[in-house]
């Protein structure tokens, strides 16, 4: 067993969304999924909801742990579409729970307007614009899919359907 106690407020959304979703995704993915096996409340001390799931045996990705880098990627590429498939009815849009990954790009313009300034001469300022200019005027106009959002070596969950929406909205 592992448990799922967020460190702090900010990762309570995430694990509510995971001890709701995970459950309903994982007969639609081609690897396995540790089940939620219990849910925690509050108390003794400890402020913040959580979950206890099921363990998976075997190791984290990693680069020298892997045989074949590209059956790896094609395995990868397989997960991320059958996540893509699986029936987005009822879940959440991009939000809190998320960190906003899969929300506009708008919902991090201001940012995005920001930080290209601390690397004038270092990058193309220019060029960098322009891609965030691209990236706001090219809205997500297909049905919602989900997202994973958080693919990487010692990553963990963090799924969102992609939906087209304002990003000031409440969700």
């Amino acid at each position: 067993m592992t448990a799922r106690p967020p460190a702090a407020a900010g990762y309570v959304p995430a694990v509510t969304k995971e001890n709701e979703w995970l459950p309903r995704l994982a007969p639609s993915l081609p690897v396995a999924v540790p089940p939620i096996l219990a849910m925690g409340v509050p108390g003794e001390g400890y402020p913040y909801p959580w979950s206890v799931r099921g363990w998976l045996p075997g190791e984290r990705a990693d680069r020298g742990r892997i045989d074949d880098l590209s059956q790896f990627a094609v395995s990868m590429a397989e997960f991320v579409l059958a996540l893509q498939r699986c029936d987005t009815s009822g879940g959440p849009l991009a939000g809190e729970h998320s960190w906003y990954r899969g929300a506009s790009p708008a919902h991090d313009d201001d940012e995005t307007r920001r930080c290209p300034a601390t690397l004038k001469g270092r990058i193309d300022t220019d060029r960098a614009a322009t891609v965030r200019d691209a990236a706001l005027a090219a809205p997500w106009e297909r049905n919602p899919v989900w997202s994973h959002g958080d693919v990487g070596a010692g990553t963990s969950w963090s799924q969102t359907p992609i939906r087209n929406r304002p990003p000031s909205s409440d969700v």
